[in-house]
């Protein structure tokens, strides 16, 4: 996908990734919260990120799926087992693997911080557009549910949805994080807390 946006720009691979090209009922394209930020594209090298996120907002006959996660630690240590392992996207069972990994309090609220500071700004950069939220637990929970909501939303006939992604993560955060007593004594009494239980 990198190459492909390296080689169209990432505006006219935005729009040819979201308009429809044949028989499809819906056309869209899949954006984190924080990749809408400045930062992000300088690091990334994609200039043109807020542009795009422009034009993007502009448009507001576009439908957003503002999917979330209620636990941040999760996401948190997500982002480091794929740092760890190059595994972004994990497909085949066979290759999955495991890692333990440590954290400091002061990496988590970095983290924490940021990402609802992300959540606010997408959702205040499109509050004018048709939004449905959604929880990642929810979606996992109960699978069917969750996408027979999505759409209902999008105005797509109700189907059976499938993926072929695996969980990277298939041990509790208290076996992931070998530090995870220390974390969760450290933030106990803080607006953060309850990502510690389980």
């Amino acid at each position: 996908m990198r190459a492909e946006i390296d080689a169209l720009g990432l505006e006219r691979y935005v729009d040819d990734s979201s308009r429809r090209k044949g028989r499809e009922q819906i056309a869209g394209i899949k954006v984190l919260h924080y990749q809408f930020d400045n930062v992000y594209g300088e690091q990334w090298g994609v200039p043109d990120i807020l542009k795009v996120r422009d034009k993007l907002v502009a448009d507001t006959e576009l439908k957003v799926i503002d999917l979330r996660r209620r636990n941040l630690l999760a996401v948190l240590v997500s982002s480091r087992m794929a740092g760890a392992t190059s595994q972004h996207v994990v497909v085949d069972e066979e290759r999955r693997r495991e890692v333990q990994i440590e954290l400091s309090a002061k990496e988590c609220i970095k983290h924490f911080e940021f990402s609802r500071r992300m959540e606010r700004q997408s959702g205040d950069l499109f509050q004018h557009h048709p939004t449905i939220e959604m929880f990642y637990e929810d979606l996992v929970a109960d699978t069917d549910q969750e996408t027979n909501r999505v759409l209902g939303f999008l105005w797509v006939e109700r189907r059976k949805l499938s993926t072929k992604l695996l969980r990277q993560r298939t041990k509790p955060l208290s076996e992931t994080i070998t530090n995870f007593a220390e974390l969760r004594d450290q933030f106990v009494g803080t607006e953060w807390e309850h990502f510690f239980t389980e």
